[in-house]
C-alpha cells in the first residue's frame, strides 16, 4: 500500500502542478526543469521516521543529511500543526493526519528540496564559468 501511494505522489507531482490546502492560491508549478530532479530524489531520498519530540518543533534539529527525508510524528495537538521545514528536509506530521495531507506534505518537501538542489546545480554551473 505505501508504495502504491508513493506511485501515486509521483504521478501527482509529474502532472505538473500541486494545490495546498483549501486555498487555491497555494498552487506549485512543477516545470519541465524540476521533474527530472525530483524524479532523482525520489529515488534517491532515505526516509527516516521518528517518533515524537524531546521539545517544541522550533528547536528540532535535523540530521542535516540532503540524502534524508526525515518524518517527525507529533504525538499532540499541542505541538502544532503538521509542516514542511522551509528546506524541505523535514516533515512534521501529526499523527492523525488524513492521507490527503500527508500526500501533500510529501509533494511540498521533495518540491523545496529538487527547488534547492536545481539552485544549488546552477550557482556551482555559473561559478565555474
Amino acid at each position: 500500500m505505501a508504495l502504491l501511494r508513493f506511485f501515486a505522489i509521483a504521478i501527482l507531482l509529474l502532472s505538473g502542478s500541486l494545490a495546498f490546502g483549501n486555498d487555491s492560491k497555494q498552487n506549485i508549478v512543477i516545470t519541465d526543469e524540476l521533474k527530472p530532479v525530483i524524479v532523482q530524489l525520489m529515488q534517491d531520498t532515505k526516509v527516516i521516521m521518528r517518533e515524537g519530540l524531546n521539545g517544541p518543533v522550533s528547536d528540532y534539529k535535523s540530521d542535516g543529511d540532503p540524502g534524508t527525508l526525515e518524518i517527525v510524528m507529533l504525538q499532540n495537538k499541542s505541538d502544532g500543526p503538521s509542516h514542511v521545514s522551509d528546506d524541505g528536509e523535514v516533515i512534521f506530521m501529526q499523527a492523525k493526519a488524513r492521507d490527503k495531507e500527508q500526500e501533500q506534505l510529501i509533494q511540498l518537501a521533495f518540491y523545496l528540496k529538487a527547488q534547492r538542489k536545481l539552485e544549488s546545480t546552477q550557482q556551482s554551473s555559473a561559478s565555474s564559468q
